[in-house]
């Protein structure tokens, strides 16, 4: 099982926990970032073999599926001034 995925937007990586194990370490990273699993791309090397030393496995998230609005999706959107 993966305990953390990821998601890389060529500034920052985003840590998402995937189980029990990776909360833990998503925990520790948040606390050196501020309370949030986020941290610079430069870092990532560093921060990626250290979590793969410790025991755990990480892995890209997949990128999430392109949503086709209907008209009423929008209409709805409007309305709720979204």
């Amino acid at each position: 099982m993966t305990d953390l995925t990821y998601l890389d937007n060529g500034f920052y990586i985003t840590l998402i926990p995937n189980s029990r194990e990776g909360e833990y370490i998503y925990n520790t990273i948040a606390n050196e970032f501020n309370g949030v699993g986020v941290f610079p791309s430069h870092m990532k090397a560093s921060i990626f073999k250290q979590i793969k030393d410790a025991g755990y496995k990480i892995r890209k998230a997949k990128k999430p599926k392109k949503i086709d609005w209907t008209d009423e999706d929008q209409k709805l959107l409007e309305v709720l001034g979204a």
